[in-house]
């Protein structure tokens, strides 16, 4: 029997997606909430017009998507998995810390 060897490159692509810390600050700025570019910004400290270069990157690649709101755009984590896959690897790189 020939096996079907897994192809690793959408997840390499993935992962291409969580090696910016700023993209990283944004994913944890919308755990469990949606935020307009100027809270975003407010709250990651990036500038608006570098934000929405990582904005559209992550919404891109499926972690954000977007919806208006009044005047202004709304963002939110598609899936909150998402985060959690990101504490896991924090929880890795603490473990081996010690």
């Amino acid at each position: 029997m020939i096996r079907q060897q897994k192809t690793y490159q959408p997840l390499a692509d993935f992962c291409q997606v969580l090696i910016s810390a700023k993209r990283l600050a944004i994913i944890d700025a919308l755990a469990g909430r949606t935020m307009s570019v100027k809270e975003i910004s407010e709250q990651t400290k990036i500038r608006q017009s570098n934000l929405s270069q990582h904005l559209r990157i992550l919404k891109e690649k499926g972690v954000i998507n977007s919806r208006p709101s009044g005047v202004s755009i709304n963002y939110f984590l598609v899936n909150p998995k998402i985060r959690q896959l990101i504490k896991e690897l924090e929880a890795v790189l603490l473990s081996r810390r010690k």
